[in-house]
């Protein structure tokens, strides 16, 4: 154990190795934070705007970035299947995950759902 390092006036342990925390380097981190949230909503800022423009295809017709998304998606999901299963969790038909119980645990006390108690 250090005896170099500064112990807490509550617990008298020592505290933890690394910077101390002040106001100012929470001012740096907080900083930091904000810098990286900036750099992802400029992200997704920028998705959002190329699947807004208009696209012309080869055949001539004019589709915005989200319809030309949809058609690729479509085109492949007849090749990979889970473009499938993107396409039909998207339109929210994805089927629902059930979970068998048996028995419930409230408090302490534990609760037989399904009639077998095993008596």
């Amino acid at each position: 154990m250090d005896n170099d390092r500064p112990v807490s006036p509550i617990n008298g342990q020592p505290l933890p190795k690394g910077r101390q925390f002040t106001s100012e380097t929470a001012r740096e981190a907080a900083k930091k934070s904000n810098e990286k949230q900036a750099l992802k909503r400029s992200l997704k800022d920028c998705l959002l705007k190329e699947l807004g423009k208009s696209r012309v295809m080869k055949d001539g017709r004019e589709l915005t970035g989200r319809e030309a998304m949809c058609e690729a998606a479509v085109a492949m999901a007849l090749k990979n299947p889970k473009f499938w299963e993107l396409i039909r969790d998207t339109i929210g038909e994805k089927p629902v995950d059930k979970k068998e119980m048996s028995h419930a645990f409230i408090g302490d006390f534990d609760i037989v759902l399904d009639g077998e108690d095993g008596d």
